[in-house]
């Protein structure tokens, strides 16, 4: 077993079943909160270059080459990163995965400038 973090897009096919799963689990909780178009309107709210450098990141803890995790961060201010989109896939949860995306994104966001964070959660 191999696990490994990669630095790409959002738009990468590899995230694309972490995104899929993390839209479904938005509208399964949140639904009444959004207005027409649900979680997929609020998922395309940013654009992919929102989370690349020198601003952003998004990151894919990678198993054997399949991602079971991931996470990224955009610019909220000069000098604090907003963390978005963390999650685990759901048939991996309770390995620590979710802390080990998040210590990654900190030591990326203090490697870009960075020097607080912003993070909501539901």
């Amino acid at each position: 077993m191999t696990d490994i973090f990669v630095y790409t897009s959002p738009a990468d096919p590899r995230a694309r079943p972490l995104v899929d799963e993390l839209t479904y689990e938005y509208d399964s909780r949140y639904a009444e909160f959004y207005d027409q178009g649900g979680a997929v309107k609020e998922m395309e709210r940013y654009p992919p270059e929102a989370f690349q450098p020198p601003s952003g990141a998004f990151v894919l803890l990678l198993r054997n080459g399949v991602a079971i995790a991931g996470g990224a961060f955009m610019r909220y201010d000069a000098e604090t990163a907003e963390f978005k989109r963390i999650w685990t896939r759901s048939d991996q949860r309770r390995q620590g995965l979710a802390a080990r995306v998040m210590s990654e994104l900190e030591a990326r966001a203090v490697a870009q400038g960075y020097s607080k964070v912003y993070l909501t959660t539901g």
